[in-house]
């Protein structure tokens, strides 16, 4: 999208955009919003692959999204923790304001710090990306993943490329 095209090079227009968007849902309940967009459609074999991994590594999730999706994820998937941008709530309504946690040019640096938190070496670390803002996040993890990437760059930064998330059941 033009948008995607303009943010993915300046962390200014993405949180322009992301206070824009989160102004649109000022008063919206947030219930109503849920009913819209829940289920989440997930990918193939990801409920599985979060299933058949509990227990044997640290899962979370990395997202330049939203935390009302994110939130959701974590627990439907019993993950230890969520990065994502928050949309603030009152009263079970938006606020209208949003905090840029995870910007489009800071997956990278967040995956460090989530490995610094958890004390993980970056060599221990599968990351699964699919766009050009994964990037920096597949260039520093042991197991860079790609999921049915968007760009030839992201292919090409990837050890693995997946259709199906089952594919990684293998490494785990």
């Amino acid at each position: 999208t033009k948008y995607y095209e303009r943010a993915r090079h300046s962390p200014k227009v993405y949180e322009e955009w992301l206070r824009y968007n989160a102004g649109l849902l000022r008063g919206v309940k947030v219930n109503a919003v849920a009913e819209k967009i829940f289920p989440i459609p997930y990918s193939p074999g990801v409920q599985e692959f979060f299933l058949k991994t509990k227990g044997k590594c640290r899962r979370g999730i990395l997202t330049s999204g939203v935390d009302l999706v994110a939130e959701k994820i974590k627990k439907e998937n019993s993950l230890e923790f969520c990065l994502a941008n928050l949309l603030r709530v009152n009263n079970g309504e938006f606020t209208g304001e949003a905090l840029s946690t995870v910007g489009l040019q800071q997956k990278g640096e967040r995956l460090r710090m989530l490995a610094d938190m958890y004390e993980i070496s970056l060599l221990d670390v599968c990351y699964i990306g699919d766009h050009e803002n994964d990037i920096p996040a597949l260039e520093i993890a042991g197991l860079p993943v790609a999921f049915n990437p968007k760009r030839e760059e992201v292919r090409k930064k990837a050890k693995v490329v997946i259709n199906d998330f089952r594919e990684l059941l293998k490494y785990f």
